[in-house]
């Protein structure tokens, strides 16, 4: 048997734990998708720099071909959604010790590339919870160039 000043109370709770769960789960779609988009660019830059070590590290504009679109010359649509060249960083190779890039230090010993995603922005879906417009931490990825040196090349 209800009472009069009880009437609606089920109303008032229900609301409140239906803005409670949406919350919850809105939070938890914006999460998933950060995690997502960090891991897809981080993986760009990883296959990035091993990509450059085995084929033309020198060549920075290939290399961010294949960062982006995953091939060397660009295709259409990048691989992660908003993803521009003008976003990626290459470092040719360069030996511990030494100065400016040089093509006889590759296959020197420590000779590495390195692949820096920067100024990405993250899109959420909930603005009203953080900023809508979160940029991406720099991602760098570094990958050991194995090559062989050039003939006659002296490693510094």
């Amino acid at each position: 048997m209800r009472r009069k000043n009880q009437r609606g109370s089920t109303l008032v709770e229900t609301s409140l734990v239906v803005v409670s769960f949406l919350a919850v789960m809105i939070g938890i779609v914006d999460f998933s998708q950060f995690l997502y988009t960090h891991h897809a660019l981080t993986h760009r830059a990883r296959e990035g720099a091993r990509w450059a070590s085995v084929q033309s590290p020198l060549n920075t504009d290939l290399v961010k071909n294949y960062v982006v679109y995953g091939a060397g010359a660009g295709a259409n649509s990048p691989l992660v959604h908003r993803l521009t060249t003008a976003m990626v960083t290459v470092v040719p190779p360069v030996p511990q010790g030494a100065g400016a890039p040089q093509s006889t230090w590759i296959g020197c010993d420590g000779a590495k590339i390195t692949v820096q995603i920067s100024g990405y922005r993250y899109s959420i879906i909930s603005p009203y919870i953080a900023n809508n417009n979160m940029t991406a931490a720099t991602i760098k990825a570094t990958a050991p160039y194995e090559g062989q040196a050039a003939a006659g090349a002296r490693c510094p």
